[in-house]
C-alpha cells in the first residue's frame, strides 16, 4: 500500500476522532468566542498534539506503554476531570465578556509578548486535557488495531499516517474555530455572558464526570 493511501486513513481517522469534539470542542468554542480564531486554533492544535503522541504509541506498537497508561486510568480520570473542572470554573467566574472582545480587533492593544503567552497557555492546558483523557488512547489502539496498523508499518507509513491524522483532526478545529469566529461578530453583549456562563457548567459538568469515574 502506497504512502498515500496510509494519509487517507489517517485523516479518516483524524476526522472521525475530530468531529466528536466533547471538553476540548467546547474549551474551543469559549476561547474563540472569548479571544478570536487564533486563541481557537491554539487550543484545538493543543488536542492535536495529544493525538499526535497516542498516534505514536499506536503505530509504533508500544502495547507495554498503552498497558501502562491503562493500568493508571483511575488516577489519569481524576487528575484529568479535576483539571476539566477548574477551567470550567475559572470560565464561569469570568462573567459577562467585555464588549471589546466582541470587536474583530478587540485584542489591538495586546502586545505580542501576552499573545505568544496566552496562546502557549491555551495550547498547553488543551494539550493536558486531551492528554489526560485514556479514552483516546484506547480509541486510537483500536482504531489502527482494526485497520491492520497497530504496529505493523514501516516509518515511512507511520509518518504518512500520523500527518494525515495531523490533518484530519487539525482541519476540524481550524473548521470549528473559523464557523466560531463568524457567529462571533453576530452576537450581542448579554448573549455573550450566557455562552460563556454555558460553556463554562458543560466544562465543570464534564470535568466532574471524568473525576467521578476515576474514583467509582
Amino acid at each position: 500500500m502506497g504512502g498515500d493511501m496510509y494519509l487517507i486513513r489517517g485523516i479518516v481517522i483524524g476526522v472521525i476522532f475530530g468531529v466528536p469534539a466533547g471538553v476540548i470542542g467546547i474549551m474551543t468554542v469559549q476561547r474563540t468566542l472569548e479571544h478570536g480564531f487564533a486563541a481557537g486554533i491554539a487550543t484545538g492544535f493543543g488536542s492535536t498534539a495529544a493525538d499526535l503522541l497516542y498516534g505514536c504509541i499506536g503505530v509504533c506498537g508500544l502495547t507495554a506503554v498503552s498497558d501502562r497508561l491503562m493500568s493508571w486510568e483511575w488516577l489519569i480520570r481524576l487528575l484529568g476531570g479535576a483539571l476539566i473542572a477548574v477551567f470550567g470554573v475559572r470560565t464561569l467566574r469570568a462573567g459577562t465578556l467585555r464588549a471589546a472582545a466582541m470587536e474583530q480587533n478587540a485584542d489591538s492593544s495586546e502586545t505580542e509578548v501576552s499573545g505568544r503567552r496566552r496562546s502557549l497557555f491555551l495550547f498547553g492546558s488543551s494539550f493536558l486535557v486531551a492528554l489526560t483523557n485514556p479514552a483516546t488512547i484506547l480509541a486510537f489502539l483500536t482504531a489502527f488495531a482494526s485497520s491492520g496498523l497497530l504496529g505493523g508499518v514501516t516509518a515511512g507509513q507511520g509518518a504518512c499516517l500520523l500527518g494525515g491524522l495531523a490533518l484530519g483532526t487539525g482541519g476540524w478545529w481550524i473548521f470549528l474555530a473559523g464557523i466560531t469566529c463568524v457567529l462571533r461578530r453576530r452576537i450581542n453583549g448579554g448573549l455573550f455572558g450566557t455562552l460563556n456562563k454555558v460553556l463554562g457548567g458543560l466544562m465543570v459538568a464534564f470535568g466532574i464526570g471524568a473525576a467521578a469515574g476515576g474514583i467509582l
